[in-house]
């Protein structure tokens, strides 16, 4: 994870002056949107590789605004549409 961070996140992270918290933001809102569209929080723990789905719902899948919820939505919409790169 600590390569994927130097090699792949950080330089991008860094050129657009964004004040990096870690990786776990990035895990609980993937948990929240993933249970959010799927109603299903097994897939998050799933995702996460959680043993115990007890950490994951208590600990990783927060609550969504509507507001927050519909814009998901409209930009799962959009991301759909855009052809896959080689």
């Amino acid at each position: 994870m600590a390569a994927l961070y130097r090699g792949s996140i950080a330089p991008i992270v860094q050129s657009q002056g964004i004040a990096f918290k870690g990786l776990y933001p990035g895990r609980r809102g993937a948990a929240t949107i993933l249970t959010e569209l799927t109603g299903n929080a097994i897939a998050a723990n799933q995702l996460l590789r959680h043993n115990d789905l007890t950490i994951t719902t208590k600990s990783y899948i927060q609550p969504m605004p509507d507001a927050l919820l519909s814009a998901v939505r409209l930009l799962e919409e959009k991301l759909s549409s855009v052809p896959a790169q080689a």
